[in-house]
Order: structure tokens, then C-alpha cells, then sequence
């Protein structure tokens, strides 16, 4: 038996902080974070998004890949849904199949996009983000669903 001192986090005594951090995927992209209105905002990276423009907003998703560490993610019309119920979320994991993961990512605006294609997107704040549901037909969706 291994004597481990009581600062070492083990898997009975504390959780680990990949497990306390799952409202959001775990993935390797850049996040820069800046101040707008008083809140703090995030701003990342992603792919080529076709169809979307400077300016345009959309749902957020990320599909992860569970073992081998890839992710991708994608601007949509429509939420996430869950892979069971098929309730459409705004923020949060949806469920796997295949060892790919399905996360929400919230509401995103288009705000940069760069000569190879690739996107810079925000998030939005809560007066887009109200607007955005009730256009798309969503206007009772939130964070808790």
C-alpha cells in the first residue's frame, strides 16, 4: 500500500478538477478573454464556418472526440439537442454516442473573419442572447434546461 500525504487529491477524498469542469468541454483552443459593458466576454478560434459572416450570430456546439483528444467546433440555426430526450440545450453536455461528445456552447457572434477562412467569434451578452432565441423560435430556452 502506497502512503499518500493528505494534501495529494485522491479520487475518495476530493473530486478531480476535470470532473468539476465538465460545463464546458475540455479541449486545446485558445480563449482570449476581454471586458465589454462591465462583463467579462470570451473571444476563440474555429474553422471555417460556411454560411456565416461578419456579424451573424449562432448556437455554439462542440463535438469531441473522448479518447483521442480532437474537437470541432461549429456555428448552427438550431441548438444542440440531447441524444436521448432530443431537448434542445443552450449551455452544457449533451450526450455521446461513439465516443464523440456533443457539448452546447451557448450564443456566438461572428466578429472577425480571417483571409484562410478561419472565424473569431464572442459571446454574446443577455440582451443578444434573448434576442437571438426569439428569432430562431427559441425564446424560452436558457442555461437551465
Amino acid at each position: 500500500m502506497v502512503h499518500c500525504p493528505k494534501s495529494w487529491p485522491t479520487m475518495r477524498s476530493a473530486t478531480p478538477a476535470w470532473l468539476v469542469e465538465q460545463d464546458r468541454p475540455r479541449v486545446g483552443y485558445a480563449v482570449l478573454l476581454f471586458e465589454r459593458n462591465g462583463m467579462e466576454m470570451a473571444q476563440k478560434w474555429i474553422d471555417e464556418q460556411e454560411a456565416y459572416n461578419l456579424g451573424d450570430t449562432g448556437f455554439l456546439v462542440c463535438n469531441s472526440h473522448e479518447t483521442e483528444g480532437w474537437s470541432r467546433y461549429h456555428l448552427r440555426d438550431t441548438p444542440a439537442h440531447t441524444n436521448v430526450s432530443r431537448a434542445p440545450r443552450l449551455v452544457g453536455w449533451c450526450g455521446s454516442y461513439n465516443n464523440i461528445s456533443t457539448h452546447a456552447c451557448g450564443v456566438w457572434k461572428v466578429v472577425r473573419v480571417a483571409k484562410n477562412g478561419r472565424t473569431l467569434i464572442t459571446e454574446t451578452d443577455a440582451d443578444e442572447t434573448a434576442a437571438f432565441l426569439d428569432e430562431m423560435g427559441y425564446p424560452d430556452l436558457t442555461e437551465d434546461d
